[in-house]
């Protein structure tokens, strides 16, 4: 007859109970025939069941009676198919499946970080708080020792952390504090043993913010004043303080175009400034908002930095490194091209006034970026008088060609043709150099602008003008009561305008500038004429390395 398959130890020794009685019924239980075998043994030899065999040798047959004890759960059948000795098969072979015993298993000796998360950041000088939690039997946790370390993300300048706990509780749960945490990517580690060969690792990354950084130029330009051609890569200097370990890296990021370029964080440590260049690409005409973020150990810190800067959708340049003849490029009067690869507007000698005009490049109204290096001195009877670029609202070269035609020389710099200069009206932005202090002949200087000598002038200024008033300065360098400049050296130098909306900004070189806002400056864009004249005194007057940036808006 074929057993049950589902039995329990409690079931099984029911039945054992009700077997041993039927035996004592059959043959007596004070003592056994000497022919008689009871083996309950699991392990006895040819009995790895622990079936209980009656060997009765009057019968001559075996009494099969076998309950299996110590049955696993092998997914197979499990019993006695073994021979009675009748001759035949025994009817009562188990092919039962074997049954689990409910006995616990003892739980994995494993350890793991809770915190700080995985992206989890902090910021530098935060007191964090990491978490462990080591899963094992209660012997195990009893005799579970900790060893925690901060390191770099390469595994560099490990160290202990200071008052970490040694021992987890009943609960396996342990915590320790960070402090003094630096810039940088850190790897937590924490290290759990129980003896007896029960061990286990567990590592995560800890990123730490910098709380300071700056965005220090943007193509060589302080933030404020910078202006980009969309498409063309630049390179933005960067300031992050306190990196202390690799792993971390420094990111540009615009609102309009996402990352624009990234670059590695070189560790300095302490309270140290990080500097770094990052090439970006920008590519979006526009005002962007730059972000300078931290990314490392699979998390961001939110912005270090950030700055407004234009990405403008043309430009133009011109290095005046061939020979203008045949060229866009028309050059009026007493102008020349110079073989050293410049412009040359006047010449040194008396009393000449030239121009160079572009009859193809027209500048679009709104902000614009405009940059190109002059150079003029050289001349006699204390150098005069200057040049101009103008930016004229044509509506053709013809336009250019009467309006040059109109523009006085001297004083008026080749531009003017209102105010003391004439009655002209146009619509024009101008910025002059200027080499001689003029008093009333025609017009007088801006204010605060003083020669170096009473009779012969020399006193150099920078002007911005509007419609071709050559006497009627917005803005000028130097300012009222700063030191005077000088560019009559013949050296070359840079002179940057800048105009976003209604702010106007001035430099010379790196070193002078000034900013102004003036309501309804309204730059309508145009020609671009490069004008220039001397007197009866004289200087050289030259053009070089024009950049304009502009649809800016």
């Amino acid at each position: 007859m074929k057993r049950s398959s589902k039995k329990t130890l409690q079931v099984r020794a029911y039945y054992w109970s009700v077997l041993a009685a039927a035996v004592c019924g059959l043959w007596s239980c004070s003592g056994r025939d000497s022919g008689e075998t009871v083996d309950i043994a699991a392990d006895s030899p040819g009995n790895a069941n622990g079936d209980i065999i009656v060997n009765d040798d009057d019968v001559g047959s075996m009494v099969d009676a076998t309950v299996d004890v110590f049955e696993t759960l092998d997914g197979s059948a499990s019993g006695d198919s073994s021979d009675d000795g009748a001759g035949g098969s025994d009817a009562n072979a188990d092919t039962s499946a074997d049954v689990p015993l409910d006995v616990p298993t003892p739980p994995p000796f494993d350890l793991k970080i809770t915190a700080p998360y995985a992206g989890q950041v902090v910021a530098a000088g935060e007191v964090a708080e990491a978490k462990v939690h080591v899963v094992g039997s209660a012997t195990q946790l009893a005799a579970t020792q900790l060893a925690w370390t901060l390191a770099d993300s390469d595994g560099g300048n490990a160290n202990a952390i200071a008052g970490a706990p040694v021992t987890v509780d009943e609960s396996g749960d342990a915590s320790a504090k960070l402090e003094g945490l630096q810039v940088g990517v850190r790897t937590l580690t924490v290290n759990a043993e129980a003896g007896g060969g029960d061990a286990a690792q567990a590592s995560t990354a800890v990123v730490v913010c910098p709380t300071a950084g700056a965005i220090v130029t943007i193509d060589g330009e302080p933030p404020q004043q910078a202006m980009l051609a969309g498409g063309k890569p630049v390179v933005v200097k960067a300031s992050v303080d306190g990196v202390v370990g690799p792993g971390a890296t420094l990111e540009v990021v615009s609102d309009f175009d996402g990352v624009l370029g990234s670059a590695a964080l070189a560790p300095v440590g302490g309270v140290n400034s990080t500097e770094v260049e990052i090439t970006v690409t920008p590519t979006s005409a526009g005002e962007h908002q730059l972000s300078l973020r931290m990314t490392g150990g699979g998390a961001f810190c939110s912005s270090v930095a950030q700055a407004s800067v234009r990405v403008c959708g043309a430009e133009i340049v011109e290095d005046f490194a061939k020979d203008t003849t045949g060229t866009d490029w028309v050059k009026v009067v007493d102008a020349a091209w110079d073989s050293g690869g410049w412009l040359e507007l006047t010449g040194n000698a008396g009393s000449k006034g030239g121009a160079f005009y572009n009859k193809a490049l027209f500048v679009q109204p709104g902000d614009v970026r405009m940059t190109m290096r002059i150079a003029t001195g050289g001349g006699i009877n204390g150098g005069a008088d200057g040049f101009a670029m103008t930016i004229f609202e044509g509506k053709s070269p013809t336009d250019v060609d009467a309006y040059l035609k109109l523009a006085g020389n001297g004083g008026c710099l080749g531009y003017g043709v209102s105010g003391a200069c004439g009655n002209s009206q146009i619509k024009a932005f101008h910025v002059e150099i200027d080499t001689w202090v003029n008093k009333g002949d025609p017009n007088t200087d801006p204010p605060g602008i003083t020669g170096n000598n009473g009779i012969l002038g020399q006193g150099n200024h920078i002007a911005v003008h509007k419609d071709g008033d050559a006497g009627n300065a917005l803005l000028w360098l130097p300012e009222p009561g700063a030191a005077a400049i000088s560019v009559e050296d013949l050296a070359w130098h840079t002179v940057t305008i800048v105009i976003q909306g209604d702010k106007l900004t001035i430099r010379l070189d790196d070193t002078v500038s000034a900013t102004k806002t003036l309501t309804g400056l309204d730059f309508r864009g145009g020609y671009v004429i490069f004008s220039g004249s001397t007197g009866w005194a004289t200087n050289h007057h030259r053009i070089d390395d024009l950049r304009i940036l502009h649809q800016c808006n």
